[in-house]
């Protein structure tokens, strides 16, 4: 990694200030306990009470995420006894570490990257989570570390970063699974399914670091029984833990998020010739939009109907605010969001690996929400911000030809 310029260096300075501004705007983070954190609390105290936490513990927490942000919550509180605050300050630090990693590492030009930056730490979810004591931003931490070390081909350190996100956050393994199917794919274009592509399968870095954060999937599957603790699966009366029951909607859902958060800013900071928000024959952009509205029809994302919260997310909550309780409307503009999403990463790459494999995945999860597309959109905007700068000299950052032809100028990981 060559020196930062001052440009980047700045900008984390302002980040850090903004920050400290909000921390005080939040009393120094000393508030009461707020909306998770009233168990996520409580289950933080059971952890501090065993820094070593017992098997019993460990499958018996009463949460339904992994146990790792809660170990270190409690060797926090164990080690300083500072109460909520230090687990908040923790989170505070972490994400800005992120931030540092982001904008220090990313191989673009500064416009690009602190761009890029700017637009991923506007989503609103990653400050929110920020200053409170909830386990999503290490998780997110780990696992954009393992993405960026897995491009630089340091396979180990992405390895085990994504094990420890997989360990924060279940929902962060479509990271590494999606990683690891492109690659796959790349590879079984080039070698073929028999012999020397199933050898070179088996020998990639890219391949096994992806690997490594599914088998920790698996892992935590197999010491629990299930995808959570079993005690608070059941508590909660969670169906998607079931084999054959999957949530068509909440997948559409998370299309639809992707098309306001990151489709229109992306066309906007990097693609200003209007040919690549809909590059392609008119016929394709028509049959993908009608048959993206053909899945809204099976399975419209209305509302969360078995979970008590309602509400989707930020994106649903102000769709409610302009058209009401109006479904049709507001499904109709979800459908529009997913088909700008789809449209915009129908031509294979990592950024619509990353894509389809959080699509599937969130079919699993119980609720749909914004937050959940968090990690997808972070590692979105970081291909962005590193696109090389050999690369960008070739093509203007704002104006690229949309021929897939011509994908050589173009980072091909961007889609």
């Amino acid at each position: 990694m060559s020196a930062p310029s001052k440009r980047r260096l700045v900008f984390l300075a302002l980040i850090a200030a903004g920050y400290v501004l909000i921390a005080w705007r939040l009393d120094w983070l000393g508030f009461a306990p707020a909306k998770d954190e009233v168990h996520f609390w409580p289950t933080t105290l059971r952890f501090a009470a065993e820094p070593i936490p017992s098997r019993t513990l460990l499958r018996s927490y009463g949460e339904l995420n992994t146990p790792l942000p809660f170990m270190v919550f409690g060797w926090l509180e164990a080690a300083l006894g500072g109460g909520i605050v230090v687990g908040r300050l923790f989170n505070a630090v972490v994400s800005f570490a992120m931030a540092v990693l982001f904008v220090l590492s990313a191989r673009g030009r500064d416009r690009r990257v602190i761009a890029a930056a700017i637009a991923a730490w506007t989503f609103p979810y990653l400050i929110g989570t920020s200053f409170y004591l909830y386990t999503d931003v290490l998780a997110v931490a780990f696992a954009l570390a393992g993405f960026i070390a897995v491009r630089r081909g340091m396979r180990w350190t992405g390895a085990v970063a994504f094990v420890l996100a997989v360990s924060s956050r279940q929902y962060m393994v479509a990271v590494p699974a999606a990683l690891a199917l492109h690659r796959g794919i790349e590879i079984i274009r080039e070698r073929g399914v028999r012999g020397r592509g199933v050898a070179a399968l088996a020998a990639d870095p890219v391949v096994m670091a992806g690997a490594a954060g599914v088998g920790a999937l698996v892992g935590w599957f197999v010491f629990f029984g299930g995808f959570a603790p079993a005690n608070e699966i059941a508590d909660q009366a969670i169906r998607t833990t079931s084999a054959g029951v999957i949530l068509p909607r909440n997948g559409l859902y998370f299309l639809a998020v992707i098309g306001a958060y990151f489709v229109p800013l992306s066309y906007l900071l990097f693609d200003r010739d209007r040919r690549l928000l809909f590059w392609g024959p008119r016929w394709v952009v028509a049959a993908v939009v009608l048959a993206v509205g053909g899945l809204f029809l099976l399975f419209p994302p209305v509302r969360n109907l078995d979970y008590d919260i309602e509400t989707m997310g930020f994106l649903d909550k102000a769709l409610r605010r302009l058209v009401g309780d109006h479904d049709v409307v507001r499904v109709a503009v979800l459908w529009m969001l997913a088909s700008m999403a789809v449209v915009r990463f129908r031509r294979w790459s990592l950024a619509s690996a990353l894509v389809l494999v959080h699509a599937v995945m969130l079919m699993k999860a119980h609720i749909a929400w914004d937050k959940y597309a968090m990690v997808c959109l972070v590692c979105l905007w970081y291909l962005h911000a590193d696109w090389p700068p050999a690369e960008a000299a070739r093509a203007p950052a704002r104006v690229r030809p949309p021929d897939p032809a011509l994908a050589a100028q173009q980072d091909p990981s961007l889609g």
